[in-house]
Protein backbone atom coordinates (compact mmCIF):
# COMPACT_ATOMS: atom_id res chain seq x y z
CA UNK A 1 0.00 0.00 0.00
CA UNK A 2 2.95 2.74 0.56
CA UNK A 3 4.49 1.90 -2.67
CA UNK A 4 1.13 2.55 -4.11
CA UNK A 5 0.86 5.37 -2.30
CA UNK A 6 4.19 7.27 -3.08
CA UNK A 7 3.50 5.89 -6.70
CA UNK A 8 0.45 7.83 -6.53
CA UNK A 9 2.27 10.89 -5.23
CA UNK A 10 5.01 10.88 -7.61
CA UNK A 11 2.62 11.12 -10.17
CA UNK A 12 0.57 13.41 -8.76
CA UNK A 13 3.99 15.74 -8.17
CA UNK A 14 4.50 15.08 -11.66
CA UNK A 15 1.62 16.17 -13.10
CA UNK A 16 2.00 19.24 -10.95
CA UNK A 17 5.34 20.25 -12.07
CA UNK A 18 3.91 19.31 -16.05
CA UNK A 19 1.01 21.95 -15.43
CA UNK A 20 3.50 24.58 -14.15
CA UNK A 21 6.44 24.17 -16.74
CA UNK A 22 6.87 26.89 -19.18
CA UNK A 23 9.82 28.85 -21.25
CA UNK A 24 8.54 32.04 -19.72
CA UNK A 25 10.63 32.22 -16.08
CA UNK A 26 8.20 35.29 -15.53
CA UNK A 27 5.12 32.98 -16.21
CA UNK A 28 6.30 30.64 -13.78
CA UNK A 29 6.74 32.02 -11.32
CA UNK A 30 3.07 33.91 -11.13
CA UNK A 31 1.23 30.94 -12.49
CA UNK A 32 -1.18 28.82 -10.33
CA UNK A 33 -2.35 25.32 -10.95
CA UNK A 34 -6.13 25.23 -10.61
CA UNK A 35 -8.81 23.34 -12.45
CA UNK A 36 -11.61 25.46 -14.68
CA UNK A 37 -14.37 25.05 -12.20
CA UNK A 38 -16.61 25.19 -15.74
CA UNK A 39 -15.40 21.56 -16.69
CA UNK A 40 -17.67 19.58 -14.46
CA UNK A 41 -20.45 21.65 -16.02
CA UNK A 42 -19.25 21.19 -19.78
CA UNK A 43 -18.91 17.31 -19.72
CA UNK A 44 -21.20 15.13 -21.53
CA UNK A 45 -22.52 12.22 -20.01
CA UNK A 46 -23.24 9.18 -22.30
CA UNK A 47 -26.85 7.89 -21.91
CA UNK A 48 -25.29 4.06 -21.31
CA UNK A 49 -23.74 3.33 -18.30
CA UNK A 50 -19.80 1.74 -18.02
CA UNK A 51 -19.66 -1.52 -18.41
CA UNK A 52 -19.74 -3.68 -15.60
CA UNK A 53 -16.00 -4.54 -15.85
CA UNK A 54 -14.75 -0.60 -15.84
CA UNK A 55 -17.30 0.08 -12.69
CA UNK A 56 -15.11 -2.54 -10.72
CA UNK A 57 -12.33 -0.61 -12.01
CA UNK A 58 -13.17 2.66 -11.11
CA UNK A 59 -14.74 1.62 -7.70
CA UNK A 60 -10.82 0.53 -6.96
CA UNK A 61 -9.28 2.92 -8.10
CA UNK A 62 -11.51 5.51 -6.19
CA UNK A 63 -11.20 3.38 -2.88
CA UNK A 64 -7.50 3.80 -3.61
CA UNK A 65 -7.83 7.52 -4.08
CA UNK A 66 -9.83 8.41 -1.01
CA UNK A 67 -7.24 6.31 1.13
CA UNK A 68 -4.47 8.39 -0.25
CA UNK A 69 -6.03 11.82 -0.47
CA UNK A 70 -9.38 12.19 1.35
CA UNK A 71 -7.97 11.31 4.68
CA UNK A 72 -3.86 9.87 5.17
CA UNK A 73 -2.70 8.50 8.30
CA UNK A 74 -0.40 11.28 10.29
CA UNK A 75 2.78 8.86 8.94
CA UNK A 76 2.54 10.50 6.26
CA UNK A 77 5.50 12.73 5.64
CA UNK A 78 4.61 16.95 5.81
CA UNK A 79 5.89 17.40 2.22
CA UNK A 80 3.84 14.90 0.69
CA UNK A 81 1.02 15.36 2.56
CA UNK A 82 1.56 19.09 1.69
CA UNK A 83 1.49 17.67 -2.27
CA UNK A 84 -1.49 15.63 -1.44
CA UNK A 85 -3.66 18.57 0.35
CA UNK A 86 -3.22 20.57 -2.77
CA UNK A 87 -3.76 18.24 -5.32
CA UNK A 88 -7.12 17.42 -3.29
CA UNK A 89 -7.97 20.89 -3.22
CA UNK A 90 -7.73 21.87 -6.52
CA UNK A 91 -9.58 18.73 -7.65
CA UNK A 92 -12.94 20.43 -6.04
CA UNK A 93 -14.97 22.37 -8.13
CA UNK A 94 -16.58 24.38 -5.68
CA UNK A 95 -15.14 26.73 -3.76
CA UNK A 96 -17.48 26.21 -0.53
CA UNK A 97 -17.01 22.46 -0.48
CA UNK A 98 -13.26 22.64 -0.78
CA UNK A 99 -13.54 25.16 2.15
CA UNK A 100 -15.75 22.91 4.47
CA UNK A 101 -13.21 19.48 3.08
CA UNK A 102 -10.31 22.10 4.58
CA UNK A 103 -11.33 23.11 7.72
CA UNK A 104 -12.64 19.59 8.65
CA UNK A 105 -8.97 17.90 7.55
CA UNK A 106 -7.45 20.98 9.74
CA UNK A 107 -10.08 19.54 12.84
CA UNK A 108 -8.93 16.25 12.34
CA UNK A 109 -5.19 16.74 12.12
CA UNK A 110 -5.13 19.73 14.87
CA UNK A 111 -2.55 19.48 17.33
CA UNK A 112 -0.59 16.69 15.66
CA UNK A 113 -3.30 14.08 16.27
CA UNK A 114 -2.16 10.61 15.50
CA UNK A 115 -4.94 9.81 12.24
CA UNK A 116 -4.28 6.34 11.45
CA UNK A 117 -7.26 4.86 8.35
CA UNK A 118 -7.88 1.48 9.39
CA UNK A 119 -10.67 0.92 6.00
CA UNK A 120 -11.83 2.32 2.95
CA UNK A 121 -14.48 1.04 1.75
CA UNK A 122 -16.37 2.43 -2.07
CA UNK A 123 -19.51 2.04 -3.40
CA UNK A 124 -20.00 3.25 -6.93
CA UNK A 125 -24.21 3.96 -7.61
CA UNK A 126 -23.40 4.73 -10.83
CA UNK A 127 -21.17 5.35 -13.41
CA UNK A 128 -21.66 6.53 -17.17
CA UNK A 129 -18.82 7.30 -19.70
CA UNK A 130 -18.55 10.97 -20.23
CA UNK A 131 -15.89 13.40 -22.61
CA UNK A 132 -14.63 17.03 -22.58
CA UNK A 133 -12.89 18.32 -25.56
CA UNK A 134 -11.77 15.06 -27.09
CA UNK A 135 -10.83 14.08 -23.76
CA UNK A 136 -12.53 10.57 -22.56
CA UNK A 137 -13.43 9.94 -18.97
CA UNK A 138 -15.99 9.07 -16.55
CA UNK A 139 -18.77 10.51 -14.59
CA UNK A 140 -18.88 8.77 -10.99
CA UNK A 141 -21.46 9.12 -8.46
CA UNK A 142 -20.30 7.29 -5.52
CA UNK A 143 -19.99 6.66 -1.50
CA UNK A 144 -17.04 6.18 0.16
CA UNK A 145 -16.65 4.94 3.90
CA UNK A 146 -13.41 5.24 5.66
CA UNK A 147 -12.80 4.34 8.90
CA UNK A 148 -9.70 4.94 11.30
CA UNK A 149 -8.91 6.06 14.74
CA UNK A 150 -7.63 9.75 16.12
CA UNK A 151 -5.93 9.36 19.02
CA UNK A 152 -6.87 5.83 19.79
CA UNK A 153 -10.42 6.72 19.43
CA UNK A 154 -12.08 5.56 15.95
CA UNK A 155 -13.90 7.90 13.91
CA UNK A 156 -15.64 7.03 10.62
CA UNK A 157 -16.37 9.59 7.26
CA UNK A 158 -19.35 8.67 5.16
CA UNK A 159 -18.61 10.81 1.57
CA UNK A 160 -20.94 11.26 -0.97
CA UNK A 161 -19.18 12.24 -4.31
CA UNK A 162 -19.74 12.83 -7.72
CA UNK A 163 -16.39 12.73 -9.76
CA UNK A 164 -14.94 12.34 -12.64
CA UNK A 165 -12.29 9.99 -13.25
CA UNK A 166 -9.77 8.70 -15.90
CA UNK A 167 -10.12 5.03 -16.35
CA UNK A 168 -8.92 4.08 -19.47
CA UNK A 169 -5.88 3.25 -18.30
CA UNK A 170 -4.47 0.62 -15.71
CA UNK A 171 -4.48 3.63 -13.47
CA UNK A 172 -7.93 5.32 -12.24
CA UNK A 173 -7.24 9.25 -11.79
CA UNK A 174 -9.61 10.99 -10.21
CA UNK A 175 -9.62 14.87 -12.63
CA UNK A 176 -12.57 16.79 -10.46
CA UNK A 177 -14.76 16.41 -7.40
CA UNK A 178 -17.77 17.76 -8.48
CA UNK A 179 -19.90 17.82 -5.29
CA UNK A 180 -19.09 16.35 -2.29
CA UNK A 181 -20.26 15.70 1.07
CA UNK A 182 -19.91 13.86 4.16
CA UNK A 183 -21.65 12.38 7.77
Amino acid sequence: MKKYIKFLLLFCFAAVIACGCSNNEEETETRTISITPYTFDEVEKSDEPCSDEDVAKIQEGINNWAGSFLITSSDVEDEDKEIIDEALYNSIVSDDEREKVQADREELYKDNSEVVVDSVETTVNSAYPATYEDTNMGYVECNVDIKGTKNEEAFERNYTMTLLVSYETNTVSVYEVGEISWE
